[in-house]
This record gives structure tokens, sequence and C-alpha cells, in this order.
């Protein structure tokens, strides 16, 4: 008899999702935990943030702080709750509370810190603390060696110190870390700096590498292997939550990148805030 509980169980919480009607996916998967003695915290903190999305389209703030808190007591790994509440918080004008919720995307799961960093960026040009958002991406790169941490110090670096500082900080991670977005970027900046290479060979260039990741997926299944040009907390392949993360293009196996070097670190550390 549990057995066909539990197969029942699991055909229905395959029909609500697909109905999307969170609230039964909720109850099903809590009967369906009990039944089998394997934890679905991972979905039911995913059903929580459906729910909060839809009380954030209503403007209903306050369900939507109540749903992701129970999001996150599911899963305290749960990237997307953790963004969703930043982004509330943003939205409220709390920006230094948004900057210390985004800022725990690296410890949950550091695949994620592409997604968050636009974001976090945001909540830091709003404060003006530019002293301390170069300090944390900084520390962060040392620690992931990210290419989306990497491009954004060599915005900051180009901003402040100019193209050529910014040139030769990109150049020394592309050595250690390949990419095309970063690759894709230095011929950017190539062809502003108007250096000895030709601006007509970077544009081609330039083309080339846009078309290649153009056609790259960015974000693939851990599960499956399903591949997508844009981020799903399911995946439309096997149905599964939380299994697709972004990819980092033709990027080597992940070390870390040499920045505490003498010349690099006065560069870094010299940059007028």
């Amino acid at each position: 008899l549990n057995l066909y509980q539990e197969q029942a169980l699991s055909n229905l919480r395959i029909i609500y999702q697909q109905e999307k009607d969170w609230e039964l996916c909720l109850s099903v998967s809590k009967k369906l935990e009990q039944f089998t003695g394997k934890s679905l915290r991972t979905e039911q903190a995913h059903f929580y943030c459906e729910l909060a999305e839809l009380a954030r389209q209503k403007r209903d703030f306050t369900a939507v702080s109540t749903l992701l808190k129970k999001a996150q007591a599911c899963d305290s790994s749960c990237v997307r709750a953790t963004l969703m509440q930043g982004e509330l918080e943003a939205t409220q004008g709390t920006c230094k509370s948004a900057i210390r919720i985004y800022k725990r995307v690296e410890e949950q799961d550091p695949a994620y810190i592409s997604e968050m960093l636009p974001s976090l960026l945001r909540c830091y040009r709003e404060t003006g603390n530019r002293k301390d958002l170069f300090s944390y991406l900084h520390n962060l790169l040392g620690r992931n060696g990210n290419i989306a941490t990497a491009l954004a110090v060599t915005d900051i670096i180009e901003a402040e110190q100019g193209e050529t500082a910014a040139l030769e900080f990109l150049t020394g991670y592309l050595q250690n870390s390949p990419n095309l977005e970063g690759l894709d970027r230095l011929i950017t900046l190539n062809m502003s700096s108007r250096s000895v290479v030709t601006t007509d060979t970077l544009r081609i260039l330039k083309q080339l590498v846009e078309k290649m990741l153009h056609n790259y997926p960015a974000y693939q299944c851990g599960r499956c292997g399903y591949k997508a040009k844009t981020l799903h907390w399911q995946c439309p392949g096997c149905k599964s939550w939380s299994s697709i993360k972004p990819v980092e293009q033709l990027k080597e196996t992940p070390h870390s990148f040499g920045i505490d070097g003498p010349d690099s670190q006065q560069r870094l550390t010299s940059t007028k805030h």
C-alpha cells in the first residue's frame, strides 16, 4: 500500500509542478518526504521562492520576506532565496543590508557568483563605498578566480587607472585562466587603446569570439547535462532543482590566480578611491 501511495504522491508532485500550484507542491512534497525518508528540502525551498515571486508581483513585500525566510529554513544553501532577499532589500533602499546578503552567495555556492555580482555592484554604486568594493572584489578573486569577478576588477582599474593598467591586469589573469569572455573584453580594451595590433585585425577576432560566445551555452545542468542560454532554477530536462549553473567558457581547471605578486599588488592597492 505504501508503495502505491508513494507513487501516487510522486505523480501528484509532477502534476502540481506543471500546473504551478506551489502550495500543493509543498504539501505533497512534505508527505512524500515522510514516506521515503529522503530529504526534499531543496525543492521545497524553491516552492517557497515561487510563492515569494507571486507575492512580489502583487507587491506584498511582507509576504515575500516571510516566504524567503521559510525557503532559507528549508535549505540554507538556497542561492535563489538569497538573491531574491537581496533584491528585496535593494528595492526598499537598504543597500548596505542587501550587500551583506549578496555576499552569502559565495559561501552557499561559488558557481553563482556571476549571477550575484551585477546586483552587488549596483548596490555598491548606491552606497558610493568604492574602497570596500575594490577590497571585496580583490579578495574574492583571490579565493575563487571567477571570470565575472576578474572583469569587474578590470572595469574598476580601467576607470581609476586607465586602459593600460586594465590591459596589464586582464592579460595576466587570462594567461593563468584562459576564457572566451575575458578574451572578448581584452580585445575591446586593445581596440580602445590603439595598440600595435591593427584595429581591423582585432575587429575580426572580436567578431569571431562574439560568435563563439553566442553559440556557447551559458548554463548547464550538473545532473543530466541540459544546456541553456538562460538560468532555469528547475532543469527542463531532468526536472531537478538548483542543478543548472553558470558555465565559464573554455575555463581550465580552477586554480589560484596570482594577483599577489609585487607589481600586481601595488597596482591593485594603489587605486584611488
